[in-house]
């Protein structure tokens, strides 16, 4: 397995506070790639849990990886994250997220949601 993640996490990187908290459905990597605090997306989050964990950590960013897109076939709230566009916004809870960034990899996308608190 090779994937120019690197490149895909160089804007991250640059345009992310130094603090920043990080929920990203491929954990590993992400927290290979940056310097953030990071937090696993579990596959069997609904509306309430994931606002739960989001309070709890006080989430900045939540990533999404296509590399894990399988694990979350099954679940109605996470799913459509994969395949949203550029500045699109959805709410959980009490919460904002807007796609801000989306990194084309040599195998795999990575897309960047800031989030924000209602």
């Amino acid at each position: 397995y090779y994937d120019n993640s690197d490149e895909k996490y160089r804007w991250f990187n640059t345009h992310a506070p130094p603090d920043a908290v990080i929920c990203s459905s491929n954990w590993q990597s992400t927290s290979y790639f940056t310097d953030s605090i990071t937090i696993r997306l579990d596959y069997t989050h609904n509306n309430e849990s994931l606002t739960a964990l989001f309070d709890e950590y006080d989430v900045s960013y939540l990533i999404i990886d296509d590399r894990t897109i399988g694990s979350y076939k099954s679940n109605k709230l996470i799913y459509p994250l994969f395949s949203l566009d550029i500045d699109n916004q959805v709410t959980i809870g009490t919460y904002q997220l807007v796609l801000e960034n989306i990194e084309y990899g040599d195998k795999y996308t990575i897309s960047f949601y800031k989030i924000k608190k209602l």
